[in-house]
């Protein structure tokens, strides 16, 4: 408690301290942060390949940790000219939370373009006691600074203001930029020949994704691969299966880089995570968002939920886990029979069916829509 005073504190201090930067002017540039600076990815990275195709003679800065990064110009997260960035730039794009300490202007663009579509597992105030005091206040301050809150799904929307004590009037109904790929067959195409070259896959084997989603623990569920093959060889006739293993980006850690078997690949550090979804011809995953992103290809997707109760116990749902439309297994048994009676036809409907119930906003437009936004703010205000 004593420390999370403290740093409200010095939060609200630098919050003063920093207006000094008010007396520089804004500049027609814009910043792009992913996860916390741990990756050029997600949301923000599409935004950014389309503007700066589009408009290539705006100044693009990247919140970026990792060294050797050459073609991009980034700045660490917290740094010195970080800071700057911010504090200059007309606009500014995240997929996560907004750092607290930095006063943005009013004439600033702050996008929020968050990093999961759909709407699934609570998240925010509705954690409850879980979202404390101080995670309260963080929220209304990120609240207050934001311009624009992205939304994939109606569910979402009417979520959002309770969740993130977002205003509706910011909450921009466009989609999800990471999935307007999905709507683009070159581009899907193109993404699965670009990760079987990088990955040394042939063209004919049979992809199975693993991408759990991050757990408070170090649990990670793990399913039985080799029963996992034998199934899927049988179903759809292949003699080649490859896993590859997506770990959360908080919990990459917890998986090694070298698998006992060839046909088991880590690909947590590739920072494309639609490109891995164009590529798999199966997904297995749990309560993570991707599942949203991929029911828009309409291949097999597994909710593999060793320890739904207990997460339903930390974390619960805005819908019950059985209306997802989704096939459920808690057991690798469960997984395998579900393989082998997956029926294609009926999955697709009941994947039309989930996005309807969400009254989904995803129609491959949203990465064109909200740089129109941007644009706008950067000829008005700047």
């Amino acid at each position: 408690m004593a420390k999370e005073y403290l740093k409200a504190v010095v939060t609200t201090a630098m919050r003063c301290l920093l207006r000094i930067f008010y007396l520089i002017p804004l500049k027609k540039r814009i910043v792009f942060e992913a996860f916390s600076g741990k990756q050029i990815t997600c949301n923000p990275y599409y935004i950014y390949c389309y503007m700066q195709k589009q408009y290539p003679n705006y100044e693009y800065i990247w919140c970026y940790n990792k060294r050797g990064e050459k073609t991009i110009h980034c700045v660490p997260k917290n740094s010195f000219k970080y800071i700057y960035y911010l504090l200059t730039s007309a606009v500014y794009i995240t997929n996560d939370t907004i750092p607290q300490y930095i006063p943005f202007r009013k004439k600033q663009m702050v996008i929020n373009t968050w990093h999961g579509g759909g709407s699934y597992k609570r998240v925010g105030t509705e954690l409850g006691e879980k979202c404390n005091w101080y995670n309260r206040l963080n929220l209304k301050r990120t609240s207050q600074s934001t311009t624009y809150f992205l939304s994939s799904s109606e569910v979402f929307t009417e979520a959002a203001p309770k969740s993130f004590l977002i205003p509706s009037e910011k909450i921009l109904p466009i989609g999800m930029p990471r999935n307007d790929i999905f709507f683009n067959q070159q581009q899907m195409e193109e993404a699965n020949r670009k990760v079987r070259s990088l990955y040394n896959i042939p063209v004919e084997s049979f992809i199975v994704l693993y991408a759990p989603t991050f757990r408070a623990t170090d649990f990670i569920p793990q399913p039985d691969f080799t029963s996992i093959t034998k199934a899927i060889k049988k179903r759809f006739k292949t003699k080649h299966v490859y896993f590859l293993l997506r770990a959360h980006h908080r919990m990459c850690s917890l998986y090694t880089d070298k698998q006992k078997e060839s046909c088991i690949i880590n690909v947590s550090s590739y920072p494309y995570m639609q490109e891995l979804l164009c590529t798999a011809d199966i997904l297995i995953s749990d309560y993570s968002s991707c599942i949203w992103d991929y029911s828009f290809t309409f291949k097999p997707c597994i909710l593999y939920v060793p320890d739904l109760s207990q997460y339903q116990s930390d974390r619960d749902f805005h819908k019950p886990i059985e209306t997802w439309g989704f096939p459920i297994a808690q057991t690798n048994e469960e997984i395998i029979n579900i393989i082998q009676n997956f029926d294609n036809p009926s999955f697709k409907k009941n994947m039309e069916n989930h996005h309807s119930t969400l009254k989904s906003y995803e129609k491959g437009k949203a990465t064109k829509l909200i740089s129109q936004q941007i644009i706008l703010h950067l000829n008005h205000y700047v």
